[in-house]
This record gives structure tokens, sequence and C-alpha cells, in this order.
């Protein structure tokens, strides 16, 4: 059970962080976004 629940907490974070890059993605020119990609990686 606790590794099921794990796995949820998990998934709500890679959820937010995917809609964090897209707002990220909306507010910023292309340039920009592959600043953000050489940092982040």
């Amino acid at each position: 059970m606790a590794g099921y629940q794990l796995e949820k907490i998990e998934i709500g974070f890679n959820l937010s962080f995917y809609l964090l890059k897209n707002l990220i993605q909306l507010h910023y020119p292309d340039k920009d976004i592959q600043e953000l990609k050489k940092l982040s990686y």
C-alpha cells in the first residue's frame, strides 16, 4: 500500500513539473526555452 501511495505522489510531481514547463514555454520565446533546457539537463 505504501508503494502505491509513493507512486501516486510521483505521478503528481511529474504532472506539476510538466505543467510548469508548459507555463514557462507560454511566457518565454523559443530562444529562452533552449537556454532553460540546457540548464535543466
